[in-house]
């Protein structure tokens, strides 16, 4: 069962691997689900609790690097707008498809961990546009 709905005004970010991004662009394969997951690990950039873009990126990154995960040179990490995203995913799919962000800790190591939710594993429409709201993108190793 999800966890608290996150807000549409809000950031969340998702670490892409160097492969699935072009000139430093994430592409829809970043944002393909993996055969079993349910949504699409993220990290809420508010829950940080750091009101600046630099430090929530640099507490996202210590987060990562606390569950195991190496932060790849040629990796980025790509902000999306929740509502946003939501909004762009509705519009452009033939079923309107409603995605939802929701808040899915990590504990002890990782308090920020979040998911987008609403599509599958088939759904390479979704990612690719989701890819596509993509507001900013920052270097994965800071």
């Amino acid at each position: 069962m999800p966890g608290p709905e996150i807000l549409g005004t809000n950031h969340v970010c998702r670490l892409c691997g160097g492969s699935k991004c072009q000139n430093g662009q994430p592409l829809g394969a970043a944002f393909m689900l993996r055969p079993a997951e349910e949504y699409l690990s993220t990290n809420w950039l508010e829950r940080t609790g750091v009101p600046n873009r630099a430090d929530q990126l640099d507490i996202v990154r210590q987060h990562l690097t606390n569950k195991g995960m190496t932060l790849p040179p040629s990796g980025r990490l790509a902000v999306l707008h929740i509502q946003t995203v939501i909004d762009h995913v509705r519009a452009s799919t033939p079923d309107a498809r409603t995605l939802a962000a929701h808040h899915e800790p990590d504990l002890p190591s990782d308090p920020s961990h979040s998911g987008i939710y609403g599509y599958s594993v088939d759904d390479d429409l979704i990612a690719d546009l989701i890819a596509q709201a993509v507001q900013e993108v920052h270097k994965a190793k800071g």
